[in-house]
């Protein structure tokens, strides 16, 4: 079986990196499309291999928390341009 999760377009990769870099191996971001290539950036596939109910809430928790700071560095760096200069 597998979790079909849909986080913000254009950070699937980085919560894959985040939950790797805090210990939960998740598939590759993209993984339910047609070469692994999700034009969005925002599907993963979380197949859990036979954890106990334990480090299943434990993963789950991780995962969370990488999907949240993924999401604020996206609107951060979407914000995060020079301000337009108007017209005098």
């Amino acid at each position: 079986y597998f979790i079909a999760l849909d986080v913000q377009p254009g950070t699937a990769r980085r919560v894959v990196e985040l939950a790797g870099r805090a210990g939960v191996t998740l598939t590759p971001a993209g993984a339910p499309f047609p070469g692994g290539i999700d034009p969005l950036d925002r599907t993963l596939r979380i197949a859990p291999s036979s954890p106990s109910i334990e480090q299943l809430g434990r993963a789950a928790e991780v995962v969370a928390l990488c999907v949240r700071l993924a999401a604020a560095e996206r609107l951060v760096s979407l914000f995060s341009h020079p301000p337009l200069e108007l017209p005098a």
